[in-house]
């Protein structure tokens, strides 16, 4: 008689171990939620139902969820930059006020430097000798160059720093050139607290002359822009993707919330376009589901497509889109 081997039997067990196990892995990962596609959409289409922005996340992909958020965002974004424009527009008039009279100002420090230089130089003409005034005096031409020449020899370094062109001078063609520059220093120190910064004179819309404008505008802006703008800064419009994500979530959630999207669906078997052996058990890692929604006594058809990660089905895009349907 051939006696069994014992060790054949515990292999045959381990097998049998094995296998139970895994038949029990297998059946808790489908009771998990996103383990299928289809229950992946249900789960989405019911935190959509119910303006549960955290499940619908949870049920997407980052890119499709951010996607999502910044279609809201985008609007509130054009929004907010209308009103930021607006507020420039309402601080404009203040601002030319703050311009021409440093510019008119100017302008007289401008005339009263050339009248300086004027005084020097006839002051360099008549201590001359009487022989060489005479010669000169015979020649208009002579005459004027010597004593804007003489003139401008004989300001300080200081004033004459004040010249960027001795020709453009000679000739006035730097009259506004000059009153630009040099308007700051003519503005009374209470002007120019109000202002904050040379900057905010430039005819360039400077970071300092918007400064100014916000200050000078905002007080200016209707009731309902104020509720509508918020306590939101100028500042965050310069990174319109986080600007959009951030106020674009709880505008998404309202939306959701206002809209209720009906719960009844049928989702037709999912096809997985993909078959690689590497992953989601020979099907691939990416699923397209046909959903049929009731949406206004229309029945619409959805395009869902799906992708795995981490062993979970995802939604990575939704056509047409959620918000694009009149619920």
């Amino acid at each position: 008689m051939q006696k069994k081997n014992p060790s054949l039997g515990i292999e045959i067990g381990l097998l049998a171990v094995a296998a139970l196990a895994a038949v029990l892995l297998y059946w808790s990962h489908t009771r998990q939620p996103y383990s299928a596609p289809a229950g992946t959409i249900e789960l989405l289409i019911k935190a959509a139902g119910s303006g549960d922005l955290g499940e619908f996340q949870k049920a997407s992909i980052p890119r499709y969820y951010g996607t999502f958020v910044r279609h809201f965002g985008e609007q509130k974004f054009q929004r907010v930059s209308a009103i930021y424009n607006h507020i420039l527009r309402l601080g404009m008039p203040h601002w030319e006020e703050y311009h021409q009279r440093a510019l008119q100002q100017a302008y007289v420090g401008y005339d009263q430097l050339r009248e300086r230089v004027t005084t020097l130089g006839k002051e360099a003409f008549n201590r001359l000798p009487v022989e060489e005034r005479m010669q000169l005096m015979d020649d208009r031409s002579k005459y004027d160059a010597f004593v804007f020449e003489q003139g401008i020899q004989a300001l300080p370094a200081a004033e004459r720093s004040r010249i960027d062109n001795v020709e453009d001078f000679r000739q006035g063609r730097d009259r506004y050139r000059f009153a630009d520059r040099e308007g700051w220093n003519f503005l009374s120190d209470e002007d120019r607290a109000a202002l904050g910064s040379p900057a905010a004179l430039s005819e360039e819309l400077t970071p300092e002359k918007v400064a100014f404008l916000d200050r000078v505008g905002l007080p200016l802006l209707d009731a309902k822009l104020k509720k509508e703008l918020g306590e939101i800064q100028r500042s965050e419009l310069s990174d319109p993707d986080a600007f959009k994500f951030k106020y674009g979530e709880p505008l998404a959630k309202d939306y959701l919330t206002k809209t209720k999207i009906p719960q009844a669906l049928r989702i037709a078997p999912c096809q997985f376009p993909k078959e690689d052996s590497g992953g989601s058990l020979l099907r691939g890692d990416i699923a397209g589901c046909r959903v049929t929604v009731q949406a206004r006594k229309q029945v619409r058809q959805i395009d869902v497509t799906l992708r795995k990660a981490d062993f979970r089905w995802l939604v990575e895009g939704v056509q047409p889109a959620l918000y694009e349907i009149s619920w």
